[in-house]
Order: structure tokens, then sequence, then C-alpha cells
């Protein structure tokens, strides 16, 4: 179908574009350029003089301020789980690697190097990781079939919720990522152990023979990140209940509502009117 601009009503916006900038070319700069070409379309054409062209990006466009500052505060949530959960699992590997001064020692004198073992430990850290995350991608798999039988139809701007590829790379990426980070110091500290001392006292308890100022810091900082967790839930409660309970300052059963979309170039979007 092909536009006829001498029969088109200029004050009928029913055409939205999509454009890619040039390289090295700023948003502001666009912006300029086009407030250039509606000052000059202005003049022209009387009718749109108080329009214009609101440049926005992709990502602007289909999340907002108020969705960004929710994701934004979701992401922050689980890194914050994800770390206590590190945290926690490093701690385990820890006391493990206690119990198991006696084999590294052994192989130690038997002509292991401590980049073989560094290697044997973070690679069964790493399998411990995929692990998990296998368990973890099963239960996404698991949630989204869930989400997609019982979702009301039309709640979602997409006919059903999906899988996606690049977020799956990332969760693997950062599954291995964590699993190297938070087993090399478990690791290093098992390999630095003293030879000697280990196969002298044998079995009567190498527990002690780890330093524990690393696994208490461990245990301070999951305690720190947890009650800042248990802090925010309970403002973020406290909060939902005050909401329930706010006076609106009218009756809001039977009320309707729109909305208007007054030109930009004389509403402009910041609130500093023209």
């Amino acid at each position: 179908m092909e536009a006829n601009p001498a029969k088109e009503i200029r004050l009928s916006h029913t055409i939205q574009t999509y454009g890619r900038l040039k390289k090295n070319v700023s948003r502001e700069k666009a912006q300029a350029e086009m407030d250039t070409v509606s000052a000059s379309m202005g003049r022209q054409y009387p009718e749109i003089r108080d329009w214009g062209v609101h440049l926005v990006s992709m990502f602007d466009t289909f999340i907002g301020s108020e969705l960004k500052t929710r994701i934004l505060l979701l992401f922050w949530t689980v890194i914050l789980v994800m770390l206590i959960a590190c945290a926690n699992i490093a701690n385990l590997l820890l006391a493990r690697s206690a119990a198991r001064q006696n084999e590294i020692a052994i192989r130690t004198a038997i002509g292991a190097t401590r980049a073989q073992l560094v290697r044997q430990l973070l690679l069964e850290s790493v399998m411990l990781s995929l692990v998990g995350g296998t368990v973890g991608f099963a239960g996404v798999v698991w949630s989204v079939h869930i989400i997609n039988a019982t979702l009301t139809q039309n709640v979602l701007p997409v006919p059903k919720v999906e899988l996606d590829a690049n977020v799956l790379c990332f969760a693997l990426a950062l599954t291995i990522l964590t699993g190297l980070v938070f087993s090399i110091a478990p690791a290093w500290r098992t390999v630095r152990a003293d030879i000697n001392s280990v196969l002298k006292q044998g079995a009567r308890g190498s527990s002690g023979r780890i330093s524990h100022r690393l696994r208490n810091s461990l245990a301070a900082v999951e305690l720190a990140i947890a009650t800042v967790l248990l802090v925010g839930a309970g403002l973020f409660i406290r909060s939902l209940l005050n909401l329930e309970g706010v006076r609106v300052g009218f009756v809001p059963q039977g009320l309707s509502t729109f909305q208007l979309a007054p030109p930009v170039t004389k509403y402009p979007l910041d609130g500093k009117a023209q």
C-alpha cells in the first residue's frame, strides 16, 4: 500500500517507524536533527506545528522506567541469593578439603604437583556446579510449562512464555564461572598444607590444620547478605500493607481512566513546558 501525501490527514498518527543510528552518531545529535526537521515541517504545515519527533530506544520502548526499576531490583536480589549460596558452598568445600588433607599429602608425596592437584579440585567443583545447573535448568523447564498451562489468556503481551537461548547460555557461563571462582580458595588452601606435618599427624584430625579465618569470613558474609535481604523483604511487605490501607481520597468503584498524548514539543517529557 502506497501512501498519498496529498490525501493524508497529518494529525492521524498511525505509523510507527523504526530506524538504526549510523555509526558514531549519538541519539542527542539525531534528536537535534529531527527537531530541525519538525520545525521546518511545522512552518510548512501549521496544523502540526505543535507536534514533533521524539526518538526512543528500542529498550525504552518496551521497558519503561518503572519496569526497569523492578527488573534491576529482582536482578540484585537474585545476585545476593546466589552469593549466599556460593559462600555456603565455598564453606562446605573448605570443610571437605580439611577431611582430604591426608589424601592430598599422599598424592603430593608420590609426585603429584600443585598444579595437578588444583586442576583436579577445580574440575570437581565445576562438575558439582554443572550438576546444580542441570537441576536448575530442569526446574526452569518445569516452571515455564506450568506457567504456560495455568496463565490466563491475554494477560501477557506474548502468546506464551518461552526459554531464551541467550539467557540459557548466560546461565551456563555463570554456572561454570561461579564453580571456578568459589573453589579457588578451598583448592589453594588444600594444596598449600605442609606435607610433613599432615603425614605425621595422620588420622589424629586434620580439620584444625586449615585456618578457620576464611571460613569465619565466609560465614560473616552470608549472615550480612541474609540480613540485608531479610530487612529489604520486611520493608517491602510493610510497604505493601501500607499501600493496602492508604486512603486515595476518592471512591474508586465505577471509576474509568483514560490516557492523553499531548504534543511532545509543547509538553516535553521532562516536564519543562516551553
